[in-house]
């Protein structure tokens, strides 16, 4: 009928980005020629459909039989001539609308406009239609990952308060064996073998009250699966009777039957200590929270064989009488949830397996199984042990520049490094090591121990500032990073920087000799 302009039909339609168009008489109610199509694209999707055809029958034929329905009652009207007729009526001289088919998983978006003929006095209509599937798809995609993404916000905030929580409950229980262990040694003061193993404790307390800090740095490397092994020798058993000294005053205060037993033929073997340690107390946490008063834990440890040279294999089962706990709640906590750290990935990165059987009114059995690398002779180290091998006449005259914001950390590495034989002198910050450092003369120091994250310039810009002196001897002088950041990433960072060593806190002495035997020699 072209009773709209050509071109004036041709570029709206080309404007709406139609998928296919066409003129029709709303008066006679009937759609004869002119149907346009964007390339191949099929409006009646194989329908075996020939025009002339009437407006209402087509869409009566696409509802029945591809399921195509319009998103409101409203926009349904519109697929009627009736429906159209009273829309002009009523002023309106275009109208949208929005249908889709769950049938064909499609969608479209219609745009009708509405021109009375002067010729005849029928009213005409101009129907674009533009698929929009692959649109509401993006949509939908990103409505989809909103949510996902609060839920996760939403999540994570929750895990972040359970995981501060349960920090605080693990580094609580080890200041109060600290606590404890310094009234004992107090208490002993005439009894040096007391002192010695009370100090051992407070020591073992302390470390692994760094360990649950570090654990909650590493927590988003382990999610994102960057975190590898760092292993070292250590002795299974003083690791046992460690792990046992952690809770022991939380077993004493709900009066536990803690029974263990211990069977191994091989003690000293190469682990990584601060994962071993994060899957063990994250479980006897759980054991100790869930088991009653005066309820009954157990926990062995077994040498099982293998044929595998070179390593060994240890079982560890840990048994509970924690009656209220179910299967789920357990295999969640391994999981993570809760806020502590996902056991099952911790395990995993130690090539071990685990699994945990919940009796509901009885209790729960977690059994762990590791694989660990045997330790040569040489490899041996006693933890915690101090370097009696040196002489104090050894670094006689040696001064050291000591950088350290925190005043009793500064006190107490002052203090060691003075008992070794140093001259300490001490700055607050990296501005003030830089301008000491300006101020006296090449070889005043010998060595630089400073802190990675300190006010005003931080560890490494103040390192690569000294290596940036005009001074030769200033220059190069030696630089020990020494910090709580044990992450491989803090460690690569500080030597990238300039710096010579890498102690982490809290510093033993057997390793800081040694680094500074290196050094100097």
């Amino acid at each position: 009928m072209n009773f709209f302009n050509a071109a004036e039909l041709y570029g709206e339609a080309i404007l709406h980005e139609s998928s296919f168009f066409y003129e029709f008489d709303v008066t006679d109610g009937f759609i004869r020629s002119d149907l346009h199509t964007k390339g191949s694209y099929d409006p009646f999707f194989g329908l075996k459909l020939c025009l002339p055809i009437g407006y209402d029958e087509l869409n009566t034929i696409r509802r029945q039989k591809l399921n195509i329905i319009a998103e409101t009652e409203k926009e349904a009207e519109y697929w009627t001539c009736e429906g159209l007729k009273k829309a002009y009526e009523e002023g309106m001289r275009s109208v949208g609308i929005h249908y889709h088919s769950d049938l064909l998983l499609l969608s479209w978006t219609a745009t009708v406009v509405l021109a009375e003929n002067p010729e005849n006095g029928h009213l005409c209509a101009l129907y674009m239609c533009r698929d929009i599937t692959e649109i509401k798809n993006n949509d939908r995609i990103k409505r989809e990952e909103l949510v996902d993404t609060l839920e996760d916000a939403r999540t994570a905030r929750q895990t972040s308060v359970k995981l501060l929580y349960n920090m605080s409950h693990d580094i609580r229980d080890s200041l109060i064996s600290i606590a404890g262990y310094a009234d004992l040694a107090e208490r002993h003061l005439d009894n040096p073998d007391k002192i010695c193993e009370y100090i051992g404790k407070i020591r073992s307390a302390g470390s692994y009250i760094n360990e649950v800090i570090d654990n909650a740095m590493d927590m988003a490397r382990l999610e994102n699966s960057e975190d590898t092994l760092n292993e070292r020798p250590w002795n299974i058993h003083e690791f046992n009777d460690m792990i046992f000294l952690i809770f022991y005053d939380r077993i004493q205060d709900k009066n536990i039957d803690f029974k263990r037993t211990f069977r191994v033929n091989h003690e000293n073997v190469l682990c990584d200590t601060k994962k071993l340690r994060e899957v063990f107390c994250s479980i006897l946490v759980d054991v100790l929270d869930k088991t009653p008063k005066g309820g009954k834990v157990s926990m062995s440890l077994v040498e099982i064989p293998t044929d595998r040279p070179g390593y060994v294999i240890l079982k560890t089962v840990i048994s509970d009488t924690s009656v209220d706990t179910t299967q789920k709640e357990t295999e969640l906590m391994l999981q993570g949830e809760g806020g502590r750290s996902n056991i099952a990935a911790l395990v995993d990165i130690l090539e071990g397996s685990f699994s945990v059987n919940c009796t509901e009114g009885y209790g729960r059995t977690f059994t762990i199984i590791l694989p660990h690398r045997l330790a040569v002779a040489q490899e041996v180290v006693e933890p915690n042990s101090r370097s009696e091998d040196f002489n104090s006449e050894e670094f006689v005259d040696k001064r050291i520049l000591l950088v350290e914001d925190n005043a009793l950390n500064s006190e107490i590495a002052g203090a060691t490094l003075e008992d070794i034989g140093f001259e300490v002198e001490f700055a607050e910050d990296g501005e003030a090591c830089i301008e000491m450092l300006e101020s006296m003369d090449a070889g005043y120091y010998d060595l630089v121990m400073m802190d990675l994250q300190l006010p005003n310039i931080s560890g490494f810009e103040a390192c690569r500032q000294i290596r940036a002196m005009d001074d030769p001897v200033k220059s190069t002088i030696p630089v020990v990073a020494v910090t709580i950041h044990t992450h491989d990433e803090a460690k690569a960072a500080a030597f990238e920087s300039g710096m010579n060593g890498f102690l982490s806190k809290p510093v033993r002495v057997d390793k800081l000799i040694e680094i500074i035997r290196n050094i100097f020699n």
